[in-house]
């Protein structure tokens, strides 16, 4: 018969030997001590990391609210010094004034939407969207732009025998287009602005669902390009080309970073493609087909 009283001792007196082991006890310190060190590190470099990025936000926030609001300020002190004793130079300065304020308005909603997109608080709702319509309604507010700067303006929907209808949020795709069509004519000094749709019949699935197809909608243009080693961060946010807060370029650096999010909120895809610096930019959206139409071969 075993002595268990005899053999719980003995495994008492094994596991007590064990860690009294002074060889085992100062690895088990020192691996601990590493993991702690590690973790500590991490921590920190999270926490400088959050800091640089609240400063950054800081200094955008401050530079793009700034500028239109000292433009505001400029115009309508001038009109009331008297400076402006025309009422055309009046009407002038009153228009920059308003031009500033909205500006400022749109840099307050495009941070507003951003800060929702982040929190996942943006509620997209979808339903079908006629693509003439969203299309006719996108060229009503950029041709003009294009030809001001004498740019050659062109917008055609896929060749199709029926109207193509794509699901999506109007309202969402509105902005989008709006916003990567503005981007092109603001980075285009001559040349061409191109909107196409092409609307391919394989199957996609997005946010669940399956659908017949989908559409592309491709805007080109022929403007400054992007250098291939900095695409891969154009949909970050605040992020600008040249890296600066002054660019030339007005804007606040998070137009790319709302579509996007809008885009994946909808079940969308967005793409950007250049070739390099000084040949022209391609950005593609995908919006997926409620039904298929009757396409029109070459």
């Amino acid at each position: 018969m075993v002595d268990k009283g005899l053999e719980v001792s003995s495994s008492s007196d094994h596991r007590h030997g064990a860690c009294s082991n002074p060889e085992m006890l100062t690895v088990m310190a020192a691996i601990a001590n590493a993991i702690l060190y590690e973790e500590l590190e991490s921590a920190r470099a999270q926490s400088e990391e959050t800091s640089r990025l609240k400063q950054q936000l800081l200094n955008k926030v401050s530079h793009e609210f700034r500028t239109p609001l000292n433009g505001m300020i400029g115009f309508l002190k001038l009109i009331l010094d008297g400076m402006a004793d025309d009422p055309e130079d009046q009407m002038e300065f009153v228009q920059e004034a308003h031009n500033s304020a909205l500006r400022l308005l749109n840099h307050i909603e495009d941070f507003l939407d951003l800060a929702k997109l982040q929190a996942g608080e943006m509620t997209i709702e979808l339903s079908s969207i006629h693509l003439d319509e969203l299309l006719r309604d996108v060229e009503k507010f950029t041709r003009s732009k294009a030809e001001e700067k004498g740019l050659e303006y062109s917008i055609s929907a896929p060749p199709t025998r029926d109207e193509a209808i794509v699901v999506g949020n109007y309202q969402g795709l509105l902005q989008v287009m709006l916003n990567l069509i503005g981007n092109a004519i603001k980075f285009t000094h001559e040349g061409e602005i191109t909107i196409r749709g092409q609307a391919i019949p394989q199957k996609y699935s997005a946010l669940g669902r399956e659908y017949p197809g989908f559409v592309k909608l491709i805007i080109s243009d022929t403007g400054i390009g992007v250098a291939l080693d900095k695409q891969n961060k154009l949909f970050e946010a605040f992020y600008k080309v040249d890296g600066s807060n002054t660019s030339r370029y007005e804007g606040t650096g998070i137009g790319l970073t709302i579509s996007q999010g809008l885009m994946e909120s909808m079940g969308c895809e967005i793409d950007f493609f250049s070739m390099g610096e000084g040949l022209g930019s391609t950005v593609t959206l995908t919006v997926p087909l409620q039904q298929l139409p009757i396409l029109i071969k070459d």
